[in-house]
């Protein structure tokens, strides 16, 4: 059924997961609606609102980029981009405006060197909770970045994925997030952008996911060649698939 719209000011009380290896799960933080764009609710967990890391700038700059340009077309946004590509993502709380929540999404880096910023939970997507949320990280990621822009634009693919096909083969999902990335203007092209394998990884296989940097970049090498061989037209056939 529809849901209420939320203003700025609005609270919600969000399910969050943490990554860290002692005391990781499930667990609940208080966010506070800080903008609405278009597309878009950015909530603000409330623990970091206030500090330097999450700016009213950073924030706008973030809805800008789902709402309406990137760094490939100043014409249409993540949302536009994404959902052209890839189909219309699920409404599940009957609000077409997505829930992109900005938390410091915890983990263990200080200790694997390694960072989640950002993820989509597909548990939201059921009761109690029934609504779209993408979590974008606050630390050490910047809001005003590229990488937090490519990191929208890949965990929205991944709902419109999921809503689409949600027992996907990880391979070919994040393969599509990957792509995403590309067409909104925030994949590095160049070598460094596969490097780990073009350098080591290259006989690897490409079905057996083990969630490495190279599993990413040769699925985000595979999608490129899926279109250039047969269009993105072919991308929202094989997401429907």
């Amino acid at each position: 059924q529809p849901s209420p719209s939320f203003s700025v000011g609005d609270t919600l009380t969000v399910p969050a997961f943490s990554f860290q290896f002692v005391g990781g799960g499930l667990y609940h933080t208080t966010t506070t609606c800080r903008l609405v764009g278009d597309h878009c609710y950015i909530f603000v967990e409330d623990d970091v609102w206030g500090t330097s890391r999450v700016t009213e700038s950073g924030l706008s700059a973030l809805a800008d980029a789902f709402d309406v340009k990137t760094a490939a077309s100043v014409d249409q946004g993540i949302f536009t981009t994404v959902t052209d590509l890839f189909g219309q993502p699920p409404n599940v709380d009957g609000d077409p405006r997505i829930l992109i929540v900005v938390l410091d999404i915890l983990d263990s880096s200080s200790f694997t060197g390694a960072s989640f910023i950002g993820y989509f939970d597909t548990d939201n997507q059921s009761p109690p909770t029934s609504r779209e949320i993408i979590y974008v990280d606050t630390n050490p990621l910047n809001l005003d970045s590229n990488l937090a822009r490519a990191t929208l634009a890949h965990e929205f693919q991944h709902m419109i994925h999921w809503g689409a096909d949600p027992d996907e083969d990880k391979w070919v999902d994040e393969g599509c997030s990957e792509y995403a990335e590309l067409a909104c203007g925030y994949k590095d092209t160049t070598k460094a952008g596969v490097e780990d394998f073009l350098s080591f990884a290259t006989n690897t296989s490409l079905t057996e996911w083990e969630d490495l940097p190279f599993d990413f970049e040769q699925a985000y090498l595979w999608m490129t060649y899926f279109v250039q061989r047969f269009g993105e037209q072919a991308l929202r056939s094989l997401v429907a698939e």
